[in-house]
């Protein structure tokens, strides 16, 4: 599973659809900054700095 994203890259692009790859490599970004965010807002929380920004 942790070869997951490679193995989709080369079969997408082995496919001729690198749009396609870098779409799922987008969304994939998207979702981890996401994860990130909500792990900093709740260290935020814990810490008790709940300033607006």
């Amino acid at each position: 599973m942790r070869h997951l994203d490679k193995v989709l890259a080369v079969a997408l692009e082995g496919a001729g659809c690198n749009e396609a790859m870098t779409n799922e490599y987008l969304k994939r970004i998207k979702k981890d900054l996401a994860d990130i965010l909500r792990t900093l807002d709740a260290i935020r929380a814990v810490e008790g700095d709940q300033t607006k920004e």
